[in-house]
């Protein structure tokens, strides 16, 4: 997976706010019984949650 770059800047920040979000929404979709939907946001937290992990790890190598 390819991390957002700007300007030299590794952004971790981004998919860790997405995958706050995402978890939020799931457990919003539990409260109302939407359980695909909530299914659906922890999916999306995973992933989020993925590229922050790259991130930090190229900005590990980047900052040694």
């Amino acid at each position: 997976m390819e991390t957002a770059k700007q300007e030299g800047i590794v952004d971790y920040a981004m998919p860790m706010l997405q995958a706050m979000t995402s978890i939020k929404a799931a457990h919003n979709a539990v409260l109302e019984k939407s359980f695909d939907d909530a299914i659906e946001q922890a999916y999306s937290a995973l992933a989020e949650t993925k590229l922050m992990l790259t991130a930090l790890k190229e900005m590990r190598e980047l900052y040694k």
